[in-house]
C-alpha cells in the first residue's frame, strides 16, 4: 500500500515540477514534451493512474488473486506494474507515454486496493483485524506522505530542477524493489484462508500458527475450508466468475454494503485534495515549497490520526468511526467553499480561486484542507477497505474486493477528470459544495446500511448473513 500512495501522491508533486519545465524549455520544441499544460492535459495525466486502476480491478485482480494467492498477486503483479510504469514516465519524451505509464502504474494500483486489505484481514485474528486491516491504507497515506518530501527536497531554492518531474514520477518504483528484496530475504506468509481454500491444510496450519491465531480460530477456518465443496459456477475468467457473485442474494448485499462506501469515499473528493492540494495551495497565493511543505505536514498529522484509529478501531466499531470522520470531513469541505466563495467576492469574480498570500481565504483553505484530509484517514480512509476484506464469505472475497476496487477507482476517474473542468465552469465554492453534498450522503448511508462486524469471525460471513444489509 506504501506503493500505492507514492504512485498516486506523486503526480501532485510532479504537476508543479512539469509546469516549470514547460516554461523552461526553449522555444521551437514543438507540442512533443513538455506537454501543454491546459486543463485538459493535466487531467488526462492525473486521471490515466485511476483508469488504469479500474482496469486491474474489474479484470486483473479477481484472478491474480485467487490464482497466484494474495502474496503472489502483490509482489508479481503489482510490483512489476509500479516498477514498469514508473520506467515509462521517468523517460517519457511525450505527453502519450506519460499518460500511458501512469497508467500502467494505475494497473499496480487497482491489484494493490483489491487485494492488500482482504490479505492483511485473512492473516489477523478476528480480535485485531480492524487494526491490521485499518493500517494498509494507512500506508497509502505514508507513501503518499513521501512523495510530497520528495517534492519538496526537489522545490529547493536555487535547486528546482527542469528533470524534478522525472524524478517525482520514477520514485514509484522504489516500493517495488523494496518489496522485491524484502520478499527474497524474507519468507512472507500467505493467507491461510487462501491456502485451505486450495486444501494445502498443512501450509495453512503453519500460516496461522506463525501468525499468532488462537487453536479454536484456527480449527474453524480450516473445517469450514474443508467442508466446503467447490462451486463449478465461478469458473476460470473473470466474467464468469462475476455471475456467480451476482448469483446469490447475500453476496449482492455484500456487494452493495462495500460498492457504496467505495464510490462515496471518492464521490466525497479526497483524491481531489491529494492530487492538487499543492496546486490548490499554490492558486491560494503560497508559494511553490509553502503548498507542498503544508500538505507533507497535513499528511504527517494524518497518519499520526490514522494510526490513533487503527487502535481504537475494533474496540469502538466501525460505524462510529466512519460518522465521526464525514462530520468532520464536511467541515473541512465548508471550510474550502467559503474561502473559495470570500476569495471571489474579494476579486469580484464568480470563478477566481487566487488570494493574496496569507490572506484570511488562504488560512481558511488550509484549515479546511488539514480538517478534511485528517477526519477522512479517521474515517472513510480506511473503513471501506475494512468493510471490503470482511462482509464477504470467503469463497468469494477476491471477487467481492475487486469488485468494490473497481466501483472505487472508476468514481476516482470520474471525479479527478472532472475537477479542473468543474473548477472552471461552475466555480470553486460550488465544486467543493457538491463534494460536501456527497458527504452529507455518506453520512446517510453509513448510518443507516453499515453492518457492524467488529469482532465478528470472516468464517460467519456465509451465506445467512453475507454482508449486511
Amino acid at each position: 500500500m506504501f506503493a500505492f500512495g507514492a504512485a498516486t501522491g506523486s503526480v501532485a508533486g510532479a504537476i508543479p515540477h512539469l509546469q516549470r519545465a514547460a516554461a523552461a524549455a526553449p522555444p521551437g520544441l514543438g507540442p512533443a514534451f513538455p506537454l501543454p499544460l491546459d486543463a485538459s492535459a493535466i487531467s488526462a495525466v492525473v486521471a490515466a493512474t485511476p483508469a488504469g486502476a479500474f482496469f486491474a480491478s474489474a479484470c486483473i485482480a479477481p484472478l491474480a488473486s485467487d490464482r497466484l494467492g494474495r502474496r503472489g498477486a502483490l509482489l508479481l503483479v503489482a510490483s512489476t506494474a509500479y516498477f514498469l510504469g514508473a520506467i515509462a514516465m521517468a523517460l517519457a519524451g511525450a505527453a502519450p507515454v506519460l499518460v500511458a505509464g501512469r497508467f500502467v502504474a494505475g494497473v499496480g494500483v487497482g491489484v494493490t486496493t483489491s487485494v492488500a486489505a482482504s490479505f492483511v484481514a485473512e492473516c489477523a485474528p478476528a480480535s485485531a483485524r480492524g487494526r491490521y486491516a485499518s493500517l494498509a491504507p494507512l500506508a497509502g497515506t505514508a507513501g503518499i506522505l513521501a512523495s510530497y518530501v520528495l517534492s519538496l527536497a526537489l522545490s529547493a531554492p536555487g535547486f528546482e530542477p527542469t528533470w524534478g518531474w522525472r524524478v517525482m514520477l520514477a520514485s514509484c518504483a522504489a516500493p517495488a524493489v523494496v518489496a522485491w528484496a524484502h520478499a527474497l530475504v524474507s519468507d512472507l506468509p500467505e493467507s491461510p484462508r487462501w491456502l485451505a481454500e486450495r486444501g494445502t491444510t498443512p501450509s495453512a496450519a503453519r500460516s496461522m500458527r506463525r501468525l499468532g491465531f488462537d487453536r479454536d480460530e484456527a480449527e474453524g477456518v480450516l473445517s469450514e475450508a474443508a467442508s466446503r465443496v467447490p462451486s463449478e459456477g465461478r469458473g476460470r475468467f473473470v466474467f464468469p466468475r462475476l455471475r456467480y457473485l451476482l448469483s446469490r442474494p447475500a453476496h449482492r448485499r455484500a456487494i452493495v454494503a462495500s460498492a457504496s462506501l467505495a464510490a462515496l469515499q471518492q464521490l466525497c473528493g479526497i483524491n481531489v485534495v491529494v492530487y492538487f492540494a499543492p496546486t490548490i495551495l499554490r492558486r491560494l497565493g503560497f508559494s511553490p515549497a509553502a503548498a507542498i511543505l503544508y500538505a507533507a505536514c497535513v499528511g504527517a498529522v494524518q497518519i499520526a490520526c490514522g494510526s490513533l484509529v487503527s487502535r481504537v478501531i475494533d474496540r469502538v466499531g466501525r460505524r462510529v468511526v466512519s460518522l465521526r470522520g464525514i462530520v468532520g470531513m464536511a467541515f473541512g469541505l465548508a471550510c474550502l467553499s467559503a474561502s473559495a466563495a470570500w476569495d471571489a467576492r474579494a476579486n469580484d469574480t464568480a470563478v477566481s480561486v487566487v488570494a493574496a498570500g496569507g490572506s484570511a481565504p488562504s488560512w481558511l483553505a488550509l484549515v479546511g484542507i488539514f480538517a478534511y484530509r485528517v477526519s477522512f484517514s479517521c474515517s472513510l480512509g480506511p473503513v471501506p477497505y475494512v468493510v471490503a476484506a470482511e462482509v464477504f464469505a470467503n469463497e468469494v472475497r477476491a471477487e467481492g474486493a475487486s469488485v468494490s476496487a473497481a466501483v472505487n477507482w472508476g468514481a476516482n476517474a470520474i471525479v479527478t477528470g472532472s475537477f479542473l473542468w468543474m473548477l472552471e465552469r461552475v466555480g470553486a465554492a460550488r465544486t467543493w459544495g457538491a463534494y460536501l453534498g456527497a458527504c452529507a450522503l455518506a453520512y446517510v448511508v453509513v448510518d443507516r446500511t453499515l453492518e457492524e462486524t467488529k469482532g465478528k469471525t470472516l468464517e460467519s460471513r456465509g451465506e445467512g448473513e453475507g454482508g449486511g444489509d
